[in-house]
């Protein structure tokens, strides 16, 4: 049987508020079918076009509770 995740007080309290979770391994637990897009901004943006000069300033936009802070925090 797997193991369960374990989640703390401090970001079941985040959660309980619309927040995102303040430690990594929640937020990453919390996260479905996203990596691909995580590992490609990072490789694309952070690891080439970035250092080559291109823009640091990126939009994301969507409805309240779409992801974006979620997604921003993962990448961060």
């Amino acid at each position: 049987m797997p193991e369960l995740f374990q989640i703390s007080e401090s970001d079941l309290a985040r959660l309980k508020q619309g927040e995102v979770p303040a430690q990594e391994e929640t937020l990453r637990e919390l996260t479905a079918g996203t990596g691909w897009l995580v590992d490609f901004i990072r490789k694309q943006y952070f690891d080439s076009y970035i250092p080559e000069g291109g823009s640091k300033i990126k939009m994301i936009t969507g409805r309240p509770g779409s992801g974006k802070t979620h997604l921003s925090s993962l990448l961060l």
